[in-house]
């Protein structure tokens, strides 16, 4: 075993609520690093009403995830 004292991580990522810019209103929930100072938050995804690859873009944060260690998030 290690001598070093356990570290809780804490806040580490972001849940966020995104809007597709085709202008359909579809939403979906990501996560994304708390790091990230690059403005808006963007993705690609799929939009169920148009049936195509559509740009999203962050439009409200909605909570901090804790990881806790062994937690592993889905992909």
């Amino acid at each position: 075993m290690s001598t070093t004292p356990l570290r809780i991580v804490l806040g580490k990522t972001v849940l966020v609520r995104m809007e597709s810019l085709a202008g359909t209103g579809h939403k979906i929930n990501r996560l994304r690093p708390k790091q990230f100072t690059g403005g808006k938050f963007e993705v690609l995804s799929h939009d169920p009403f148009v049936q195509q690859t559509v740009l999203y873009r962050e439009i409200k944060k909605l909570k901090t995830i804790r990881k806790l260690p062994g937690m592993h998030t889905k992909k």
